[in-house]
């Protein structure tokens, strides 16, 4: 597998300037700055901070995700395990940038 090309978490949310959120990275032992992932703005502070914190959970799905490929392709073939692995194979191609 090649480098991470995204910045590492964990990926915290916080408030911003004139009501967007921002996602950032720290180390937990940093209780202030880090690198700025993202902002985000939106008509509904409700629906900002939830896609802030939706963005911010990236690393942590990502590594469930692989885990849980890692798991399932061990498996018995069956229509269940053939739909996660198609469903897991589209999730990880898309947080790599790959489709």
């Amino acid at each position: 597998m090649s480098a991470n090309k995204w910045t590492p978490g964990p990926w915290r949310v916080a408030m911003y300037l004139g009501g967007a959120w921002t996602v950032t990275s720290s180390p937990l032992s940093e209780p202030r700055g880090g690198e700025i992932v993202e902002v985000v703005y939106g008509p509904n502070g409700g629906t900002s901070k939830a896609n802030a914190s939706l963005i911010a959970a990236a690393p942590t799905l990502l590594d469930a995700c692989e885990a849980a490929w890692n798991c399932v392709i061990e498996l018995p073939p069956s229509n269940a395990t053939s739909e996660l692995v198609r469903m897991l194979a589209d999730a990880l191609a898309r947080a790599r940038g790959e489709s």
